[in-house]
């Protein structure tokens, strides 16, 4: 079963998910004394936001019935709900253990265990989670966010791709796709992506300005002077924008344009502004050579 929430998005919808893939993966119980009244009104307690109710009532479902996957995968929600992620690892191994396949399973527990930092072994999860399901675009975007805060950011950016090519249509992580590549070092790659995140989130600030440092990097000047400007027009005070747009005209020659550029930025950030005024100096010298934008 595919996931269709992003944990980005999760993050704000929380409950509303868990309780969601809570109902749909344990309406069935295989094991004859499972005490399924005691588990429904957990799922009811949980599903109406009574998580440290449920949390007991998933217990009492546990003493009569420890293996049952459903319970200890429930009670790992509940645990993860309430971000205390060091309770949730044992629920969602105990489920996995009675279920080898559980993969929403895996992929809570590498959560959980990202959220954590330890990321390797968040990554292992991941990794058994596709094991089982290879088409799963919501453990490849995970796998993506758990690389990326390890700063393995090609791998993220690998793991991010999948997660886009498995699933186009509801994939919303350009930014995240964006910045991998982007630190990567292939900033061409990450053009696209920071296009479609500029697009969906116009008034973000951040996504225009990267856009415009992956447009200078690949010396598409004109462009990058344009990103530069509807970052600014986002926030007119942005220094780093301001910064940026200054080493463009530099690495165009257009030194006079850059000192304008270098006057406005003093009084936003004088450190900036010393930084930019050096790139200025240095290519005002006869046979400088001028290096790339930030």
């Amino acid at each position: 079963m595919q996931l269709g929430v992003f944990r980005i998005v999760m993050k704000t919808l929380r409950l509303t998910s868990l309780a969601f893939w809570a109902m749909l993966l344990c309406c069935s119980f295989l094991d004859a004394q499972t005490p399924k009244p005691i588990f429904d009104r957990a799922f009811e307690q949980l599903n109406s936001g009574q998580i440290e109710a449920a949390i007991d009532s998933f217990r009492e479902v546990l003493a009569i019935a420890p293996d049952e996957p459903a319970a200890n995968y429930n009670l790992g929600l509940c645990y993860y709900n309430l971000e205390r992620y060091e309770r949730a690892i044992p629920a969602f191994r105990n489920a996995i253990r009675s279920k080898p396949g559980f993969v929403e399973a895996y992929l809570y527990l590498g959560n959980s265990l990202d959220y954590l930092e330890h990321y390797d072994d968040a990554i292992a999860a991941y990794t058994k989670a596709i094991g089982y399901d290879p088409k799963n675009a919501q453990v490849y975007f995970e796998m993506g966010v758990a690389n990326e805060r390890k700063k393995n950011h090609s791998a993220a950016a690998a793991a991010f791709q999948k997660a886009f090519d498995l699933d186009p249509v509801n994939f919303t992580g350009y930014r995240e796709l964006a910045k991998a590549y982007y630190n990567s070092g292939l900033f061409a790659q990450s053009i696209p992506a920071y296009k479609r995140a500029a697009e969906l989130d116009p008034a973000n600030v951040t996504n225009r300005l990267y856009l415009a440092y992956a447009y200078a990097k690949t010396k598409q000047y004109g462009l990058a002077i344009d990103s530069y400007h509807l970052a600014l027009s986002l926030d007119p005070k942005d220094a780093y924008a301001v910064k940026g747009l200054g080493e463009v005209y530099v690495e165009q020659n257009n030194l006079t344009m850059a000192r304008k550029q270098y006057a406005a930025l003093v009084p936003l950030n004088k450190d900036l502004a010393n930084k930019l005024l050096i790139r200025i100096n240095a290519a005002n010298r006869p046979g400088s050579v001028v290096s790339g934008s930030k």
